[in-house]
């Protein structure tokens, strides 16, 4: 199809949809007329006596004015096109953000009357720090203060094994009472919750699971319901699968259990303590109800048997983030804030280019009797119906963000929150504000210049200059500033947010992660209930997997940032007698005798733990060598902890990298595995596993090793439960997600905003070349070289730019300071990312303002004064 076909189609469908608009129009008018069939209706024919006069006279001209608007809008073109893309654009990445803030920080949990109900939480009234989990007789305790609560239940965050049939599989769950899911107001999608009675002995082997469990794991079983399931090695019945957006303790729970505290079944192993949840009793406020606890909280911890000095204290149900995470949200939150002001300033350019072009128009409309009022009001059902149009495609923006929003985001936000991220009523409401808020920001301007119209005002202005007002001109130029200081603000935050990224992901971690598979294995309490059995055991699974072939090394003890606990307390040294004692929090690894090799983590001084060395010997890092030894001589020296036994260095290891987007490096010793196990090691009560050891095993091809492994393991004991396979580059890099994902988003926003940026700049100056097309003929004409037109508009765009750049700096200086906790080793005014931002921007603005100088150039006097 040659380009006059295509004009051709495009004016046909053009006046098709006129057509279509006007008969559609007409047949609504005369609906609101009385409701008679056209062909019955004269023309002449008056409103029905139904309707009011008034009131069909209001819809006939909203009609009229609406089919007006539609038919500018079409004639727009192209121009049209845009604004609605960047309306659609700027207004549907805003909604995704709303979501997902809306979701984690703002939403109120998806419970029946959430505001009555708080969690209980113990608090240590000397030290002022509050921890969660009661046992079971406080929590009888508890219950019987009814003339403060409705109802207290419990729950408790345990791991099952789910068997399959054809293995075995760690699956994320909750002990819970059996009131709770009746007090939280959550009924099953399917089956039933628990009843009252059960969870006794004889009632407890029930099950209630998640919908995804119901979908990935039991494939979608119409008859889940009255299936059993095996969990732990015993046969329990589901009896109801929940809805998709139940989510409680959080998002990651797959399966339920009841624990009945009247009555515990013996059978079942009972949990150290449960978290408690309440619902305020009728009529009681919240700060008598803060009160009694406070106040009753000692008393009632001493009858039910805990010790002195603790009571308790309530805080509203809410998904706790780290203070991190929330910042990042934040920053987010802020970036698609200033994408939006592009977005409304590059649609208010567009929109005043449109008005000033139309003042011929609407000078002659004023001239055959329209009045000030009909043509702001026509001017502003044009620009809502044009954000109507935008908040449109926002919404489909909006749909598909939000789902890579979600398949992007960290497992911590993604599944861990009461509130699924989605497009729900509030993100809708918020949409249509957003909406509203473009039409005020972009449909102010065309409606005031629409108002100030006089009739005649432009007749007789055929060979005069069309450049607008001096005023029109200057707020124009704001827009376009406006957009460049914004933008640059954007490009300075992703590229500081790019190189902290780059910075913590190129971290080195200290050691060798090539080719090294992380294998988490859950020993069951059954049978490895003695620490002492485990290590041996690992000891013997080590020895095993050595010798399946494409085994380079393996070692057991964990990742370095894997630590086994935590040694705290004040250290004494014994180089240093009677020196001041400064409390340490230290991480400890407890790794076998050849850790240090399998992992190639280098030793610098010293040597590796030996089967004829000393007991209580210990190897340090770097940064604890030099900090405490600054004469390199730790190897040999003594230091304890809070007065217990002495330890001797017999090595120093280089550094490693924390994992998480901190990277810091933090002190850390190892100790040989086995010896601390008395101490540190019991079995975990909560679940029906006893300990969880990670085996590092390097291999000269993972993927064809790794069945071997597993299958090894499997031979060695078909109890043992594989929690986790991955390669250590893949942890590790799992490590940096939220960073990643902000880096990742803080780019879009920034190119977003970058091309926005050029566009209404581009837009401006074109429209100026266009307006200012007869004075530059004039010029040209009085000896003007085309270079000096060209130099011209050049001139007023980068004269643009650089006020939009200075301005763009001067805040992004300040507001780089709120980024600083996010950075990892990069300063918030590096010069890197400002010069960089700011070099960015320049080469894009003088791209935009090349073709409109080239235009410039281009302008024929001769054929200006034929015109």
């Amino acid at each position: 199809m040659t380009g006059r076909d295509r004009g051709g189609a495009w004016l046909l469908l053009r006046t098709g949809l006129r057509e279509w608009l006007d008969l559609l129009l007409v047949v609504i008018t005369l609906r609101l007329r009385g409701g008679r069939r056209a062909d019955r209706l004269d023309p002449d024919d008056s409103p029905s006596p139904a309707l009011p006069p008034e009131r069909g006279a209001v819809g006939v001209r909203v009609w009229r004015d609406l089919r007006l608007a539609f038919r500018s809008l079409l004639s727009g073109g192209t121009t049209t096109g845009i604004a609605i893309l960047t309306l659609a654009l700027g207004i549907g990445v805003n909604a995704t953000i709303f979501s997902v803030l809306d979701s984690v920080l703002w939403r109120q949990a998806p419970f029946r009357d959430a505001h009555q109900l708080v969690e209980l939480t113990n608090f240590h009234t000397e030290r002022a720090f509050s921890f969660s989990g009661f046992s079971r007789s406080l929590l009888l305790e508890w219950r019987q203060q009814t003339d403060l609560f409705a109802g207290v239940e419990a729950y408790e965050s345990v791991s099952f094994i789910w068997n399959n049939g054809q293995g075995a599989d760690m699956v994320p769950g909750a002990m819970v009472t059996p009131r709770l899911f009746s007090m939280l107001g959550g009924g099953a999608a399917r089956g039933r919750t628990f009843s009252i009675d059960e969870g006794r002995s004889g009632t407890a082997r029930l099950a209630i699971v998640s919908d995804p469990f119901w979908r990935n794991r039991l494939h979608r079983d119409p008859d889940a319901v009255g299936r059993p399931i095996r969990l732990n090695g015993v046969a329990y019945q589901v009896i109801g699968v929940m809805p998709r957006t139940f989510r409680y303790p959080s998002g990651g729970e797959q399966i339920w259990v009841p624990y009945n505290l009247d009555v515990p079944p013996p059978e079942i192993m009972a949990p150290r303590s449960m978290n408690a949840i309440a619902r305020m009793a009728p009529g009681v406020t919240v700060e008598r109800m803060t009160a009694d606890v406070r106040a009753r909280g000692e008393r009632l911890g001493r009858a039910a048997g805990g010790p002195a000095g603790m009571t308790a204290m309530t805080r509203e149900i809410a998904q706790y983030i780290d203070d991190r995470t929330e910042r990042s949200l934040w920053l987010l939150s802020g970036a698609v804030g200033f994408l939006f002001l592009i977005v409304c300033a590059n649609v208010a350019n567009l929109a005043l280019s449109r008005s000033l072009t139309r003042a011929r128009d609407l000078s002659t409309c004023a001239a055959l009797g329209a009045s000030q009022t009909d043509l702001v009001r026509t001017a502003l059902i044009e620009q809502c119906l044009l954000a109507t149009c935008g908040a449109l495609g926002g919404l489909a923006v909006a749909l598909a963000g939000i789902q890579a929003v979600v398949a992007s985001l960290p497992e911590s936000l993604g599944t861990e929150t009461m509130n699924p991220i989605d497009l729900d009523g509030r993100t809708l409401m918020f949409l249509v504000v957003a909406a509203g808020v473009a039409t005020v920001l972009f449909g102010l301007t065309p409606a005031l210049v629409a108002g100030r119209t006089r009739a005649g005002a432009m007749i007789g202005q055929e060979g005069r200059s069309m450049t607008g007002s001096r005023r029109s001109r200057r707020f124009r130029a704001a827009l376009a500033i406006v957009e460049v200081a914004v933008s640059v603000v954007l490009l300075i935050g992703a590229a500081l947010m790019a190189r902290s990224f780059i910075k913590l992901a190129s971290k080195d971690p200290g050691f060798d992660t090539r080719h090294l598979i992380s294998l988490r294995v859950g020993m069951p309490a059954v049978g490895y209930a003695d620490v002492k059995v485990r290590e041996r055991v690992a000891l013997e699974i080590v020895g095993r997997f050595r010798t399946i072939g494409g085994i380079v090394d393996v070692t057991t003890g964990g990742l370095p940032g894997e630590h086994s606990l935590i040694s705290y307390g004040a250290m004494e040294f014994e180089h240093r007698p009677g020196s001041p004692r400064e409390t340490l929090m230290v991480p400890v690894h407890e790794v076998p005798a050849g850790y240090f090799a399998a992992l190639r983590l280098p030793i610098l001084a010293g040597h590796d733990f030996r089967a004829d060395g000393l007991k209580d010997a210990v190897i340090v890092n770097e940064r604890f060598a030099s900090a405490y030894f600054p004469a390199n001589d730790a190897v040999g020296r003594r230091f304890r902890v809070e007065g217990g036994p002495w330890r001797t260095i017999v090595a120093v290891v280089s550094n490693t990298a924390s994992r998480g987007d901190e990277g810091g490096e933090r002190y850390g010793f190892y100790s040989r595995m086995g010896e601390d196990a008395h101490a540190y090691h019991a079995t975990m009560k909560e679940s029906e596993i006893a300990e969880f050891r990670t085996f590092l095993i390097r291999a000269d091809d993972p993927d064809a090793a790794l069945p071997n492994v597993l299958a090894a393991l499997h031979a060695y004991d078909p109890t043992l439960v594989v929690w986790q396979t991955a390669l250590v580059d893949r942890i590790l890099a799992d490590a940096v997600a939220r960073p990643r994902v902000v880096f990742l988003m803080m780019s879009v926003f920034a190119g977003l905003g970058l091309v926005l940026a050029t566009a209404g700049l581009y837009g401006v100056l074109s429209c100026l070349v266009t307006q200012r097309r007869r004075e530059i003929g004039v010029r040209l004409a009085l000896g003007a070289s085309p270079r000096q037109m060209r130099w011209l508009v050049l001139g007023n765009g980068l004269t643009l730019t650089a006020i939009g750049v200075a301005i763009g700096l001067a805040a992004a200086l300040p507001l780089g300071q709120l980024m600083r906790t996010l950075l990892y080793e990069v300063n918030p005014s590096d010069p890197v990312a400002i010069a960089t931002s700011a070099i960015l921007l320049g080469a894009t603005a003088l791209f935009a303002c090349w073709w409109p100088a080239r235009d410039a150039m281009r302008v024929s006097p001769v054929e200006l004064l034929r015109e």
